[in-house]
């Protein structure tokens, strides 16, 4: 492992002959250089691609303007999507479905990192919205 010195860290390593690696990652993945067809790649105790674990593209819901007010909001994106906790809280009432999201923010806010295009939106309540393209 290196520290960049600019708060990100790369990591660099080998394994084979019926072994692999495991990392525990405290932030965002934000590329990664992996021969997938010769390697199995888990994420969560499921097997995923590298795309599913380096999503450029950043959506955030904030409701903290408005502290005492809940707000509700879906959307939907055109690739893959998964909540960001260094976005935003994770809530057991969000849901991340097929490109499909569904959550509730009250006075917090809620983050995602997603690839591809926002395909709908739909918020009920006042809260701030922040779409950061990261392509």
């Amino acid at each position: 492992m290196t520290d960049n010195g600019d708060g990100t860290v790369t990591v660099s390593g080998v394994a084979g002959n019926g072994y692999g690696d495991a990392f525990f990652v405290d932030g965002a993945i934000t590329s990664m250089n992996l021969d997938e067809s010769v390697w199995t790649l888990r994420y969560a105790g499921s097997e995923v691609n590298a795309d599913d674990l380096t999503l450029p593209n950043k959506l955030v819901v904030d409701g903290g303007n408005r502290p005492r007010q809940a707000c509700d909001y879906s959307f939907e994106v055109s690739g893959a999507v998964r909540k960001s906790t260094d976005l935003g809280s994770v809530q057991k009432s969000d849901t991340v479905s097929d490109g499909t999201v569904t959550g509730t923010v009250f006075g917090g806010k809620d983050g995602y990192r997603f690839s591809g295009e926002v395909t709908g939106f739909d918020l009920d309540g006042p809260a701030n919205i922040s779409v950061e393209d990261g392509s």
